[in-house]
């Protein structure tokens, strides 16, 4: 399964990454709403999930597109930037809500 995961904060998309990695997922990564509209346009691999960051700059009217284009199932989260203000240098509470987004995903993948 191919998971493209959209966020502008680079160690979220990272940290999300790395689990659904260790869990046997192919992931793309997208730093902001126009490189994973590219990527869904012209990246040549299937995107069978996005999880992406629900308030993103320049994001406005960007989310409905890609839902569309890709046709399958979409994870919308938030509260990164708040997390990362709050825990600079936690990274077990970042390990912690990375594991809430595997587990998400995982039951969509069901």
């Amino acid at each position: 399964m191919n998971i493209l995961v959209v966020d502008d904060e680079a160690v979220m998309v990272e940290s999300i990454t790395i689990g659904l990695e260790s869990s046997g997922y192919r992931v793309v990564e997208s730093f902001s709403a126009q490189q994973a509209l590219d990527h869904l346009n012209h990246g040549g691999q299937m995107i069978d999930l996005v999880v992406t960051d629900h308030l993103m700059p320049k994001m406005n009217g960007i989310l409905p597109k890609i839902v569309h284009q890709i046709n399958n199932p979409l994870l919308s989260i938030s509260g990164f930037a708040e997390l990362i203000q709050m825990n600079v240098g936690n990274i077990e509470k970042l390990q912690i809500y990375a594991e809430k987004i595997l587990s998400a995903v995982q039951h969509i993948c069901l």
